[in-house]
C-alpha cells in the first residue's frame, strides 16, 4: 500500500469507466515526495526522472528520488528525455526548450505560436504537434544535430504524437496519421471511437492510442490492423500512456485523476491509483505524479517473479 500521497483503490468512481481492479501482481510504494506534477518522464538509459510542475521541472532519481533538483520552466506541461544524451525536452506555452542536464544551456529552442506536445525518437529527431508554425502547420519534426526543422505538415486536430519502435511517427488527431522520419506520408488508420485521438504511445510493432472514452486500442503496423482493446480511465485532453513488460500504466492527466495498471494480454485492470495524473515506468519502478504528490512504486507483474 502507498506510504503517502496517492491512495490505491479497488473500485474507482464509475465515471472513470474502469472495471473493478483485480489486485493481480504486487505494487509496493518505495519513495514519496510532495511534488505535485502535471507530467512525468523517465530516461530510458539511466535512473533519472523529471516531473513537470507547471512552474518548474524537478529532476530526481529512482528508486529513492533523492532531494531533487529544480529547473525553472514557467508553464511546463510536458517533459521528455532525449535518449543517450544528457538533454531534456520541456514543452510550454510558447514552444519547446531543449535543456542540458550538465550546464545552464539550451542547445535548441523551438518557438511556436501556441501550446504544443512533443515526442523524441532514438535517433535525435523531435516531433511536435499543436500550433507548430504559421500559417497552418500542426505537426513538425526537428533534427537535434542539425538544430533545425526537417519538415512540417498539417493534420486535423493534431493532439499529440509518438514514435513507433521502428521509427514511424504517429500523430493523434482524427484517427492516427503516419509519417516516415523524412516526412513521407504513410497510410493512416481511423479510431474505432468517435472524436479525436488524445493519447498515443509506441508499442511493438505499432501504436497504442485512445480518445476521451474508456478504451485504448492497439494497432499492429506489420499486419496493419486493429489488434486489441484495453480498458483505460475516461478523460478529456492529453493522456499519459507507458508500457513495461506487458503492463500499461494509463493516466487521464486531469486534476484529481487516476492512473490504472492494465495487463495487456488479459485486458484486466490490476490496480488503480487515485489522485494521480501521469505515470511512467523506469523498468520495474513506476513513477506516479499528481495532486497527491510523486510516488515511486515497485511493480511485480502477475505471473512474473522479478525478485
Amino acid at each position: 500500500m502507498a506510504m503517502a500521497g496517492h491512495d490505491l483503490q479497488t473500485s474507482p468512481a464509475n465515471q472513470l469507466g474502469l472495471p473493478t481492479a483485480q489486485h493481480g501482481g504486487r505494487l509496493d510504494a518505495v519513495a514519496y515526495r510532495p511534488w505535485v506534477g502535471r507530467d512525468v518522464a523517465v530516461d530510458p538509459s539511466s535512473a533519472r526522472v523529471a516531473i513537470a510542475t507547471g512552474d518548474a521541472v524537478i529532476l530526481a532519481t529512482v528508486p529513492d528520488l533523492g532531494p531533487g533538483r529544480e529547473l525553472r520552466a514557467p508553464g511546463a506541461h510536458q517533459v521528455a528525455f532525449i535518449p543517450r544524451r544528457r538533454l531534456l525536452a520541456i514543452a510550454g506555452p510558447d514552444g519547446l526548450r531543449i535543456r542540458s542536464l550538465d550546464r545552464d544551456a539550451e542547445p535548441l529552442r523551438i518557438r511556436t505560436p501556441g501550446p504544443i506536445c512533443a515526442a523524441v525518437s532514438d535517433g535525435g529527431l523531435i516531433a511536435i504537434t499543436g500550433r507548430v508554425s504559421r500559417p497552418h502547420a500542426t505537426v513538425g519534426v526537428w533534427d537535434l544535430d542539425r538544430k533545425g526543422p526537417l519538415w512540417t505538415a498539417s493534420v486535423r486536430d493534431a493532439q499529440s504524437c509518438a514514435w513507433s519502435p521502428d521509427g514511424v511517427l504517429g500523430v493523434a488527431g482524427h484517427g492516427v496519421s503516419l509519417f516516415a522520419w523524412d516526412g513521407r506520408v504513410l497510410p493512416h488508420f481511423a479510431s474505432p471511437d468517435p472524436g479525436p485521438v488524445t493519447g498515443i504511445c509506441g508499442f511493438e510493432p505499432g501504436f497504442l492510442f485512445c480518445g476521451s472514452g474508456a478504451a485504448a486500442h492497439q494497432w499492429d503496423l506489420d499486419r496493419f490492423e486493429h489488434a486489441r482493446t484495453l480498458p483505460v480511465p475516461r478523460g478529456g485532453g492529453r493522456r499519459s500512456l507507458s508500457i513495461w513488460r506487458g503492463t500499461l500504466a494509463a493516466g487521464n492527466m486531469q486534476r484529481g485523476g487516476v492512473v490504472a495498471l492494465i495487463d495487456v494480454e488479459s485486458a484486466r485492470v490490476e490496480w488503480s491509483i487515485l489522485g494521480a495524473r501521469a505515470a511512467a515506468f523506469a523498468g520495474r519502478h513506476l513513477v506516479v505524479t499528481g495532486e497527491g504528490g510523486t510516488t515511486v512504486y515497485e511493480w511485480d507483474p502477475p505471473g512474473q517473479d522479478l525478485a
